[in-house]
């Protein structure tokens, strides 16, 4: 099931290198028999170059995506009820995986501000689905402290 990331609304706190957004999330297949247990918002929190984002349904459904971008690895843990797991990949992993979940992203020129940041809009289909676009705002103003290759 995948979950987007709908709006970088709520609550921007500290400095460009370092704070918490706040995030309303939605799942986009709403014929999928756990719809109703997607999370409904994230929190992001970044420093310079790591990052967690926080999700949780209920107290029963946990998971943090913890990155860092300077070693290029992320993290994954998922709590269900009395289950817990954990694991970690690094940028080749995710290459691999992601190999066959092609994105068509096109730029529309449009800006807004969100939570105090200039965020550009862009509309994006997985190659294999054209037809069910979404909209995604993304901003260049963070200061992500990544490697060069």
């Amino acid at each position: 099931m995948a979950i987007v990331f709908n709006a970088c609304g709520g609550s921007h706190q500290g400095g460009k290198e370092e704070g918490v957004i706040e995030f309303e999330t939605k799942a986009l297949d709403e014929k999928h028999p756990l719809y109703n247990l997607a999370p409904t918002s994230a929190t992001l929190k970044f420093k310079k170059e790591k990052f967690i984002i926080e999700m949780s349904v209920m107290g029963m459904f946990n998971t943090s995506i913890i990155g860092d971008s300077k070693a290029k690895t992320i993290a994954q843990t998922v709590k269900f009820l009395d289950v817990k797991q954990a694991c970690v990949e690094n940028e080749q992993d995710l290459i691999t995986e992601n190999a066959d979940y092609k994105l068509n992203i096109e730029e529309t020129g449009d800006t807004k501000e969100i939570a105090g940041l200039k965020c550009h809009k862009a509309v994006v289909t997985k190659a294999s689905e054209p037809n069910t676009p979404f909209d995604v705002w993304y901003t260049t103003e963070l200061a992500w402290k990544t490697a060069t290759r």
